[in-house]
């Protein structure tokens, strides 16, 4: 698939189960044609619902959850012009204070960066099936998926 005049290279859409290392996504993102280069790290908080959480379990099916992530992530360069974007989502467990998912866009002007890592992120989280299970010091919660 091709929007934009934009070959598939010009996206990194993945799910690991790695910690998430957003420098190695830097020079991918980085292009001198470009002003802006926006990252998003959502980090998994130690704090939530008047409980202490030590990590979040994330699950996925992976044949559905990157179709979605990829489309997400071609209708925003097509929208806002981007010439490059990153989304990476981790799966398992992930401690408190580590990446859950990363975000990165590239585009020639600032306020097209903003906007698309702000939508990426807001419907990765609303129509991507990936489940999260909050673990507290006295227990595990599953948590909704919404913005």
């Amino acid at each position: 698939m091709v929007l934009s005049g934009l070959p598939e290279s010009y996206l990194q859409i993945k799910l690991v189960s790695e910690p998430i290392d957003p420098a190695a996504y830097r020079s991918f993102l980085e292009r001198t044609s470009c002003g802006a280069v926006v990252e998003f790290r959502g980090t998994v908080r130690d704090w939530n619902r008047d409980r202490r959480v030590t990590a979040i379990e994330y699950e996925g099916y992976a044949d559905m959850a990157l179709p979605m992530m990829s489309l997400i992530a071609y209708e925003a360069v097509d929208r806002h012009h981007l010439k490059q974007a990153v989304v990476v989502h981790r799966l398992g467990r992930v401690a408190a204070g580590e990446i859950g998912v990363f975000v990165g866009v590239t585009a020639p002007h600032r306020h097209e960066a903003f906007d698309a890592c702000r939508e990426i992120i807001d419907r990765l989280k609303k129509d991507v099936t990936l489940w999260k299970k909050e673990i507290y010091e006295d227990g595990s919660d599953w948590i909704a998926n919404h913005p």
